[in-house]
This record gives C-alpha cells, structure tokens and sequence, in this order.
C-alpha cells in the first residue's frame, strides 16, 4: 500500500519546494512527515491554456489522500488581472477547496 502524503503544499512560484521557503523548511523540521509538492511556478487557480493551474493538478492532490493541504496562491491571478477583484478571487478559491 503507497504511504499516503502527510502534507501537500499546493500553489504557485512562493510555494515551490526549495530550501528557502517554508515548505522547505516545514520539511527540514519535520523529516518523518511526507511531503508531496504540487506547486508550480506562474500557477492559477485554472489555467485552462497551459494546464498549469490548480483545478488541473486537483486529481494528483486527491490520489495522494494528504491529511493536511496548504495552499498559497494568488499572486498570478490577481497580479495579471484574470479577476476583476479580490472578492472575486476568493469566489473562486473557495470553489476550489470546496
């Protein structure tokens, strides 16, 4: 049986599994803990042109059956415009953890 992901980081570029960030950090604190990265540079909640959202990796984050999932996103969906505002951002990012 495949050893479920104790934590699954989701997000964009501030999320990518590197030393310097708090994944990497959150791994290097806590060796014994399973950490699967899903985060991708530029990631948006959808991306339906490159694939490279979140709704697209959504059946790799479910197969891992994690016990925890953080998610940090936002910078490239507000920053490039794809959501008139904030409000509507979160709109859709509660459809995603919904």
């Amino acid at each position: 049986m495949p050893r479920r992901a104790g934590l699954v980081a989701e997000g964009d570029s501030i999320t990518l599994k590197w030393g310097g960030n708090y994944v990497g950090q959150y791994e290097a604190a806590h060796p014994k803990v399973k950490l699967t990265a899903l985060a991708v540079a530029g990631s948006r909640i959808s991306d339906t042109g490159g694939g490279n959202g979140m709704l697209q990796r959504l059946p790799t984050l479910i197969a891992a059956e994690p016990a925890v999932v953080s998610i940090l996103n936002g910078a490239n969906d507000l920053g490039d415009g794809q959501y008139p505002t904030p409000k509507a951002w979160l709109a859709a990012l509660w459809s995603y953890v919904g």
